[in-house]
């Protein structure tokens, strides 16, 4: 037996996330947002408009610090605003905001939206962080 080591000039990354992740299964409601921004003399506005009708469930696969893996039926754009609404073990609902990094597709299955998150409430945050790094 014998063991052959060669040096490389490409190095390729193993896995897209950096940060760690933890196995969540749960549904949750996503709620599209259209960004309008028009001009009010100087100055530039920028208004969030939450498609509530245009809202679709799906379910979080994964779940980071970061952002987290939803696979839906009708995932939206990439580049797209969401709202996401979804329970962790408790009954509370928590309430996040975040943007479509991409979308990976598999056959025989559903596709799956990577969400990155933009904004969140300090305590949903703090709810995330206790999930996936088992604080107490």
């Amino acid at each position: 037996t014998s063991v052959v080591i060669q040096h490389s000039t490409s190095l390729k990354r193993n896995q897209h996330r950096k940060i760690k992740r933890k196995a969540l299964n749960k549904q949750c409601y996503i709620i599209p947002i259209e960004v309008f921004s028009y001009n009010e003399g100087r100055n530039k506005i920028t208004k969030p408009v939450f498609q509530y009708k245009a809202g679709t469930s799906g379910t979080i696969l994964d779940i980071s610090a970061g952002g987290c893996s939803i696979r839906c039926q009708y995932p939206q754009e990439k580049g797209k605003y969401l709202k996401l609404e979804f329970h962790l073990d408790s009954d509370e609902k928590l309430s996040t905001f975040g943007r479509v990094r991409r979308i990976s597709e598999q056959e025989g299955s559903n596709p799956t939206m990577h969400v990155i998150f933009t904004k969140i409430a300090n305590h949903a945050k703090n709810k995330i962080y206790e999930y996936v790094y088992n604080y107490l």
